[in-house]
């Protein structure tokens, strides 16, 4: 139909949105571009109830140029025709074009869900995970060929994982009695999630999880609603990532800042005298971990969390720390919420999640160091951090103050004193040094944890069997 027909049918009263969109594109076909757009801009959003229209609007919009009216056009479209896989594409497509990874890969999963065969939606949902940094579930999407490939130039050689190793990894995490989750990606839209197994976590799971053949998440909470160990996540939020998702180096700067962060909060909780280990859990997120001197109730473990975070440094702008909580809401009441374990995979990257030190690199043997992991008691945890006062943000700074005994003992025993300094300086101790060491400030009022925060340092040191010496210590030794 031409222009001057269309339009004498609009004089006559016939004013719908389908006859407004032949206009457009009668102009369009005479290459008329600012006419046509002068009717898309003013006409589109006339009420009609036919989702074609709407998909032809959005066609036009893109042939002019125009992406943010067309995905307008797209959503009124899928409103009135959900199942529209084509017109879900196209949304999807626009989104991406804008750097709308996430919204574009919401949209793409739909298609995938119904359609596991769109090899278009496959495609473009791979880009945006990998314009995410999500490689780990890109790759799902496009599994490498199978066959002979280039040798990596260093050879890689698993550890020999003992019983005693998960002995000590299910100490620290250990939480329900029966239950734990495995992770699970998506083949079809590359989604993470948890698996439930009905079963006790025991060897088998803990070594294959530590070797990376599979990441495993339990779940901390007792039958009694008790916990031993809690943490705080310190993460980009999803809307920032997805903001800056196409400035991968201000990402990495943020990922910095917070690695830098989360030292500050370790280094404050040892001013506190609370042990705290920090991990980088991903790419853009880490992790500090509080070991509890046996299970407390899990409202115990939140309080101390919530006075840790009112006095520990605030954190700093495009990045969040929250408490990782046994349970989540779910509107009315709360579930179990399942935390993913360190030394595992992370999915998303393909990254494993470490322990990082003092410098915010990884230990050299993470097995070694979860030895050396101290718990502490809640009480007086939440006892010091109270005693901070009503001051915010103040950064306490590494102390190697001790008890009021411990100190007059080192002022008047130079021997004592050595020992002490020759152990918080990192050097291997002798089995004799050890000793004069426990039966000295070990048999002090609170000389427990004092000799573990003296040991901690050392080389070999050992949680377990320094807590198996102390329970051995005669009280009357001479």
């Amino acid at each position: 139909m031409s222009i001057q027909a269309i339009q004498i049918l609009i004089r006559t009263g016939r004013r719908y949105a389908g006859l407004y969109l032949e206009l457009a594109r009668a102009y369009m076909e005479e290459k008329r571009e600012e006419s046509a757009r002068d009717v898309v801009v003013r006409r589109r959003h006339m009420h009609c109830d036919d989702p074609d229209v709407h998909v032809g609007w959005a066609e036009l919009c893109e042939e002019l140029g125009m992406a943010r009216q067309a995905i307008e056009c797209y959503q009124k479209a899928l409103e009135l025709d959900s199942e529209n896989l084509d017109s879900l594409y196209r949304l999807a497509f626009l989104f991406s074009e804008i750097g709308y990874y996430e919204k574009s890969a919401h949209h793409l999963k739909k298609i995938l869900r119904r359609d596991s065969g769109h090899a278009g939606a496959r495609k473009l949902l791979r880009h945006c995970y990998e314009a995410l940094g999500l490689h780990g579930q890109a790759r799902v999407l496009s599994p490498e060929k199978k066959g002979p490939g280039v040798r990596p130039a260093e050879r890689y050689f698993p550890p020999s994982i003992s019983e005693e190793d998960t002995r000590n990894f299910l100490e620290l995490f250990s939480g329900r009695e029966v239950g734990y989750a495995l992770q699970a990606i998506d083949s079809k839209t590359g989604d993470i999630s948890y698996e439930f197994e009905n079963a006790p976590l025991d060897h088998g799971p803990i070594r294959d999880h530590i070797l990376g053949k599979i990441t495993l998440a339990v779940y901390p909470l007792r039958s009694d609603n008790s916990i031993q160990y809690t943490a705080l996540s310190v993460r980009i939020p999803i809307r920032a990532r997805e903001t800056y998702a196409g400035q991968q180096s201000y990402l990495a700067f943020i990922a910095e800042k917070m690695r830098a962060y989360v030292l500050d909060l370790a280094n404050f909780a040892e001013g506190c005298r609370i042990p705290a280990y920090a991990e980088q859990s991903g790419p853009q997120s880490f992790r500090l971990w509080f070991f509890f001197l046996g299970f407390i109730h899990f409202l115990r473990a939140k309080e101390f969390l919530k006075g840790f975070m009112e006095h520990s440094p605030k954190p700093g702008s495009h990045f969040v720390v929250e408490p990782l909580l046994p349970t989540r809401p779910v509107g009315i009441g709360w579930v179990e919420r399942c935390i993913p374990l360190p030394l595992g995979i992370e999915g998303t990257s393909l990254e494993r999640c470490f322990f990082i030190d003092q410098k915010g690199e990884a230990y050299g043997d993470q097995l070694k160091f979860l030895k050396k992991v101290r718990r502490f008691d809640v009480k007086s945890a939440i006892r010091n951090l109270r005693s901070l006062g009503q001051v915010p943000g103040v950064l306490k700074t590494r102390s190697e103050s001790f008890p009021p005994l411990v100190e007059r003992l080192r002022r008047d025993c130079k021997v004592v004193d050595y020992l002490v300094q020759k152990a918080l300086s990192g050097h291997m101790m002798r089995r004799e040094e050890k000793v004069a060491l426990f039966y000295t400030i070990g048999l002090l009022h609170g000389g427990g944890n004092t000799i573990h925060r003296i040991l901690e340092s050392t080389p070999d040191y050992n949680y377990r069997k320094t807590e198996r010496q102390l329970e051995r210590l005669q009280r009357n030794p001479v």
